[in-house]
């Protein structure tokens, strides 16, 4: 990250100028744990469908290295989001991390079932 920017947010710089046009799509970030891969390609296809940009994890790596910058590649997408949609059931312990890291963003969290895309929405 560029000196001088750590903890600002892309929405943020966005907002700090007015006279841009909002943008004509929401976006949204999908968290999860990975065994829940499936679901979220299922999850990112129906919002895309809807008329979201969709953001979501790709990659996967055990070196600790890699894992610490994908996860801070993975809170800058949560950073760029309108809301955040957590797939499946289990929460890990990094899946709660982003929760909580959006929340204190004040961006909205929505769970979505990956049984029914519907309860999504009643979620929101």
């Amino acid at each position: 990250m560029a000196e001088g920017w750590e903890g600002v947010r892309f929405m943020d710089v966005v907002s700090a100028f007015p006279e841009l046009p909002e943008p004509e799509f929401p976006v949204t970030t999908i968290c999860g744990s990975m065994r829940y891969f499936d679901q979220m390609i299922e999850c990112a296809r129906n919002l895309t469908e809807s008329g979201e940009v969709v953001i979501m994890p790709f990659s996967v790596r055990q070196d600790d290295e890699m894992k610490e910058k994908l996860g801070r590649m993975h809170r800058q997408k949560i950073e760029m989001a309108n809301t955040v949609v957590v797939v499946g059931a289990y929460a890990d312990i990094s899946t709660r991390e982003e929760i909580a890291f959006a929340r204190e963003l004040d961006i909205p969290v929505a769970y979505w079932d990956v049984e029914s895309y519907e309860e999504l929405r009643t979620e929101w």
